[in-house]
């Protein structure tokens, strides 16, 4: 069940530490553990400090997730790298939670004496799931700052106040060997969402195309030194086109669409109109009903009130309904699991995921959201390490502000974001993808858009532009290269980080000084799909039409509330996308990957025409598109953008596995025979396409040894916490509207 966290204000306040102290409830005399170990304590508001207000006001709400060390990591990773390697005896035999439980969780003696010293402190023991692998704790900031020994400031970031640890919290001595880190402590580590996430009662304004280059933007001004005219951009990619352009219409037709498969969404707060939507999405556009089940709680009122206030949960809608109807799309015989976060504090967002692991919920778990900075959390990776021994896959956006340089609320320099940096995770970026009239591709890039504006009939500024958006690439600093990834990726990505000195993101938040990078590091994304919202999906839901007349929000009878659709985009579209692609790859093999990186890297050495190569565009390319200045009708202006294709910054499209793409994209039908060798329930693939593959590559060649002991992440450094993309990141929308953002992540525009 998912767990609620509540606060208690107590009444007497009871300090840690080697002093006696009186509670003002009572006289009495107290004596409680010396603190004398420091922990890592993750706190990422402190990347982004604008203004120092002073001290935390000592009675302000305050919550923190006290994380606990495996039981026998070292033998976990063992085991993770067995059953997830094709090649072993092993492959496939996955733990059941209890399993889990009895041989890697903490003991509940570990957690017993880590729940004393809480509450000997003041604080209140929230929750402690059945895996044991955290203690929530709440109370007052006071009471934190006595529990941890640690003092609280309240700061000023992105425009909203919040409390942050100023040093790095300690643990009794007794408890070092047993606590692996703590987090929330931090007000403002909150998360963000993948994606450019519309408001409500969002338009594309017309013309656009219902193909790629089906319209020319005639009579508009050239760019790049081409005359034009640019195509129009696409409406926005329908269900029918995306399956013909992954060349997946024979797999359905076959049977092949994810019919006994169970995948899990996992997003902050829940939406009661996503089975409407959805069904209504799939009506419109030839899909079967969806088979939808929620797990939640329904908004954040069972948390404290942070300062600052969490993002209005109605502004989440439109990611959950991205996700859904994404996999839904892509896996529409597929049972999906909407498991909600009760807030956007990552903390939150931990628990929804740990609820879906220890529960088994589902065999493929999709996320869209993370953090900006690279950096690694000890509990995210036991939730993960769980997830793969019992055959569950995690996929993650790999977001949507490129590599990071020009995000204007990131740390300023070249970052892969967390949570897509984890070794244990599948991490998916994103592309530019233009379907023909025939449905197939035309062509395909790296996602990276820079934006002009039309103005006085020239576009401004002159093109490029400014940055715009693009999926998120690069080496980690916080990972060391996990074994899958030896022998694919380049050294020159692998070694990225040699003898340069640490960037600002690695400490991801951490209290005191940024670890050395790891050398050589975990690559990513892994492999990609379309994200880029100027070539996006089409998706649906119910909005407020009038909203923009409204900005108290406030409820009128003149609301014009209904359903509508729009183009939209982010690899919070590409990481939905691939989960119901890996649905079907379930299906068809009769058994659930499981943590895929091992069987994907091994087929792709295998034979890299499993995915399409994307490299470097030989032409440059555009889009024109308008944009309600309102985002929702021509009564407050119009604006007419230019939109490039392919600008990397420092990342790299070239041949073969990059830092952009990783491998590419999916290679459709070929890409599925080769996750599910000797299926009977796939379509054969075309003789003259199998042998032209095969002569393209070679001798096959043998499927790598995969490092049996998996990621090595022991002495992976903390990851911020999961300010992931704000809350909308690539999806399409006015750049001039303001970014929902945690303190991780600008969202893009749709």
């Amino acid at each position: 069940m998912t767990v609620r966290m509540r606060v208690a204000v107590l009444a007497g306040l009871v300090v840690a530490g080697s002093i006696a102290v009186a509670s003002p409830a009572r006289a009495s005399t107290v004596h409680l553990p010396v603190l004398d170990r420091a922990v890592r304590t993750l706190a990422p508001t402190l990347q982004r400090v604008h203004a120092l207000l002073g001290p935390a006001p000592t009675g302000d709400p305050a919550v923190a997730m006290v994380s606990l060390r495996l039981r026998d990591a070292a033998g976990l990773k063992k085991l993770i790298g067995r059953v997830s390697d094709p090649s072993d005896p092993m492959y496939g035999h996955y733990l059941t939670p209890a399993q889990f439980h009895a041989r890697y969780s903490p003991t509940a003696a570990q957690v017993d004496a880590v729940t004393s010293w809480l509450r000997g402190a003041g604080l209140q023991v929230a929750s402690v799931p059945a895996n044991r692998l955290y203690v929530v704790a709440s109370g007052t900031v006071a009471q934190a700052q006595a529990a941890f020994g640690v003092a609280m400031d309240r700061v000023r970031s992105l425009g909203k106040t919040f409390d942050v640890p100023r040093g790095s919290a300690r643990v009794p001595g007794a408890l070092a060997g047993v606590v692996a880190g703590i987090r929330g402590l931090d007000s403002g580590d909150q998360a963000h969402v993948d994606s450019l996430l519309p408001p409500p009662g969002f338009v594309n304004p017309p013309p656009c195309s219902t193909y790629y280059g089906e319209k020319p933007a005639t009579g508009l001004p050239g760019a790049f030194g081409l005359p034009g005219p640019f195509p129009w951009a696409p409406c926005g990619y329908t269900p029918q086109q995306l399956h013909s352009a992954y060349g997946l219409n024979s797999v359905y037709a076959a049977g092949v669409d994810g019919r006994g498969v169970t995948v899990a969404v996992i997003d902050p707060f829940d939406s009661p109109r996503q089975a409407q939507d959805t069904n209504t999405y799939s009506a419109r556009h030839g899909l079967p009903p969806a088979q939808l089940v929620r797990v939640s709680d329904p908004v954040a009122t069972v948390l404290p009130t942070l300062p600052g206030g969490l993002i209005d949960p109605d502004s989440a809608t439109q990611e959950e309904t991205l996700d859904i109807e994404a996999i839904h799309t892509m896996a529409p015989g597929a049972k999906i699991v909407y498991e909600a976060s009760d807030s956007l504090l990552n903390i939150s967002l931990q628990v929804a995921q740990n609820d879906v692991v220890d529960n088994h919920r589902a065999q493929i778990v999709s996320n869209s959201y993370g953090g900006r900075s690279d950096a690694a959390d000890p509990n995210e990776d036991a939730i993960f390490m769980q997830a793969a021994a019992q055959g569950m896959g995690f996929y993650f956006s790999s977001g949507d502000e490129g590599d990071e340089t020009l995000d204007p609320n990131g740390p300023g320099d070249r970052e892969t974001d967390s949570l897509a940096n984890s070794p244990w995770v599948t991490t998916v970026g994103g592309t530019s993808m233009a379907v023909g009239a025939g449905g197939g591709v035309d062509w395909q890039t790296y996602w990276g858009n820079y934006t002009s504006t039309l103005t006085a009939g020239a576009w401004t500024p002159k093109p490029p532009g400014d940055y715009y958006a693009g999926g998120g690439g690069g080496t980690s600093q916080a990972y060391g290269q996990p074994g899958y990834q030896k022998d694919v990726v380049p050294a020159d990505l692998a070694n990225f980080w040699q003898g340069k000195p640490a960037e600002a993101g690695l400490s991801g938040g951490l209290v005191g000084p940024a670890p050395a990078p790891q050398v050589p590091g975990r690559v990513e994304p892994d492999i990609s799909m379309l994200g880029d919202p100027n070539t996006g999906m089409i998706v649906g839901d119910t909005q407020d039409f009038t909203s923009y007349k409204n900005p108290l929000k406030l409820s009128l009878p003149t609301d014009d509330i209904r359903y509508g659709e729009f183009r939209i985009g982010g690899t919070s579209l590409g990481a939905p996308l691939f989960a119901g692609l890996i649905a079907l790859a379930d299906q068809a093999a009769g058994k659930p990957h499981g943590f895929l990186n091992p069987a994907l890297y091994g087929a792709y050495k295998a034979d890299p025409s499993i995915a399409q190569d994307i490299t470097a565009s030989p032409v440059k390319r555009a889009v024109v598109r308008n944009n309600y200045t309102n985002q929702t009708d021509p009564s407050g202006g119009t604006a007419t953008v230019l939109r490039d294709f392919d600008d990397p910054v420092t990342l790299h499209d070239r041949p073969g596995f990059d830092d952009a793409t990783g491998m590419g994209a999916p290679n459709g039908l070929h890409f599925l025979h080769a996750l599910a060798p000797g299926s009977t329930q796939l379509p054969p693939e075309p003789v003259a396409v199998a042998e032209g593959r095969a002569s393209a590559r070679g001798p096959k060649r043998a499927t790598p040894a995969l490092d049996r002991a998996a990621p090595d992440d022991d002495e992976a450094h903390p990851r911020e916490a999961r300010p992931h993309h704000g809350l909308g990141q690539a999806h399409d929308r006015d750049e001039a509207l303001p970014r929902l953002l945690s303190p991780g992540r600008a969202p893009a525009h749709p």
